[in-house]
């Protein structure tokens, strides 16, 4: 919204014109000691500043509120988006305690003797008749 040269009122600076616009930022020149000014925008019409007139008053009103619910609904999907995350982290943390759990439950385990097989068993008696 355009709102250069319009004529705003600060309730401590007094009456004052915007000199200077941009899409962040205006620059309000008031009367007196107190110069120019820069107030954010459109922030400062929430709190600070008010537009004599009424018509450019309400229209900054819409454009804060529509501002505020774009600010909201993307924070919404933020929040869903780190929602989404945590569950998917949560998942693979799951998985993993899972995995570590059957890995130590099998190393807790006594290891299974090797079968003999025929030709062991033949070697290990001569074995033992050599040794005698």
């Amino acid at each position: 919204m355009k709102v250069m040269k319009e004529k705003v009122r600060h309730h401590r600076f007094g009456a004052g014109a915007v000199v200077k616009q941009t899409e962040t930022m205006v620059t309000v020149k008031f009367g007196g000691e107190y110069g120019e000014k820069k107030f954010l925008y459109p922030a400062a019409f929430e709190t600070f500043l008010e537009f004599e007139n009424p018509e450019t008053q309400k229209e900054i009103g819409n454009e804060i509120r529509l501002l505020r619910e774009q600010v909201e609904a993307e924070k919404r999907i933020l929040e869903d988006e780190n929602k989404q995350q945590l569950t998917e982290q949560r998942l693979v943390l799951t998985e993993q305690k899972r995995a570590a759990a059957k890995r130590l439950a099998a190393s807790k385990r006594a290891p299974a003797k090797p079968k003999k097989t025929a030709k062991k068993v033949e070697e290990a008696a001569e074995t033992e008749e050599a040794a005698e």
